[in-house]
């Protein structure tokens, strides 16, 4: 179970309220302390502050109420992330069941003597856990480290990670936004915030909202940079068909000619439904003869290929569609030939 706990607010993944039962406003602020053991609520709150005042990675046990009132031990690991003041910032939190275990097989608190390579161990442990794409950044942009959710979602070894230029993993469209932003918080050792799509090892492209704090040492120089990356594709998705039905919308008010109407429906359906392409066929009164319709995103010929044709149930979905008067749903490939149309299965 994992949760990211600020000063004011947080953000906590499905397996906590999974555990607690609780709702995002019943954990928001301080409200997950709710779920802390009354015994131990003191005693998790002072090594929380340790932990900020620290701003060391530290551990705890401490036993969390379950949804159906049960009490299960758990060992939480936390890493603070610092703004660009060098203050803690954000909090990040992985906490594991270690009920019928002793906690002094686990925790070791801040402060605790421990060689850096333990430690940085530990630290790797909690950025693998985390349920979003975490990054290390040098200072001047080259990749340290990677964790394992972000290596899985570009299908990179850590190694081919380490070669990527800063912004080459977005698309091209979006590339020179993304790196002139970087390139700004790089500049100014100012917080780095941009929204952009990232290619996914499959070619899929998906939303992400990034966010980067510089960590600075004593002198105040910057020595690395965290990236938090979060999905934000289904959110962007959903403003996209809201954005998209109210332009329509409009368009049908303000009297706007059918073929512009079409035009703006096959671009909404393709742009809010990953790589494909919308066409639409008009059929005339008689629903026995295909017109040519639109396709913004396809060749001339396509339409082309269907106007004039007689509507055939045999003929794909859409022919089968017309003759039954009911929705067909299918998956198929078109090969279109000047003056004929081929369909058959994906």
């Amino acid at each position: 179970m994992t949760t990211h706990e600020e000063q004011r607010g947080g953000d906590f993944n499905r397996q906590w309220f999974d555990y607690t039962g609780f709702s995002l406003h019943e954990s928001y602020g301080i409200g997950w302390q709710a779920a802390v053991h009354p015994d131990e609520l003191n005693a998790v709150a002072g090594r929380w502050e340790a932990i900020i005042r620290c701003s060391e990675p530290g551990e705890m046990v401490m036993r969390l109420r379950r949804f159906d009132g049960a009490y299960r031990r758990f060992l939480m690991r936390v890493s603070p992330l610092t703004n660009a003041t060098g203050q803690v910032a954000k909090l990040c939190g992985v906490g594991t069941d270690i009920e019928g275990t002793r906690p002094a097989d686990h925790v070791q608190g801040p402060g605790s003597r421990r060689s850096a390579a333990e430690r940085e161990d530990r630290f790797r442990a909690i950025l693998d856990g985390l349920p979003a794409l975490v990054t290390l950044m040098r200072p001047v942009g080259e990749l340290e480290f990677a964790n394992r959710q972000t290596l899985e979602y570009f299908g990179a070894t850590l190694d081919e990670a380490t070669r990527w230029t800063p912004a080459s993993t977005f698309h091209p469209d979006d590339r020179p936004e993304a790196l002139a932003a970087w390139v700004r918080s790089v500049e100014r050792g100012v917080p780095y915030d941009f929204k952009g799509r990232q290619r996914r090892v499959d070619g899929i492209y998906r939303w992400f909202h990034l966010q980067g704090f510089p960590l600075r040492d004593a002198n105040g120089a910057i020595v690395l940079w965290y990236l938090l990356q979060t999905d934000i594709d289904n959110r962007k998705r959903v403003e996209a068909l809201l954005s998209g039905e109210k332009r329509l919308l409009e368009m049908v008010a303000r009297g706007r000619p059918l073929a512009v109407g079409f035009d703006a429906l096959c671009e909404l359906v393709e742009g809010t439904n990953g790589p494909c392409h919308c066409s639409i066929l008009l059929v005339d009164p008689t629903a026995t003869t295909f017109r040519n319709g639109v396709a913004p995103s396809l060749p001339p010929s396509f339409n082309a290929a269907f106007d004039g044709t007689k509507v055939d149930p045999a003929e794909g979905a859409y022919g089968m569609a017309l003759t039954i008067k009911m929705q067909v749903i299918v998956a198929t490939w078109l090969r279109i030939r000047v003056g004929r149309r081929r369909p058959g299965p994906a």
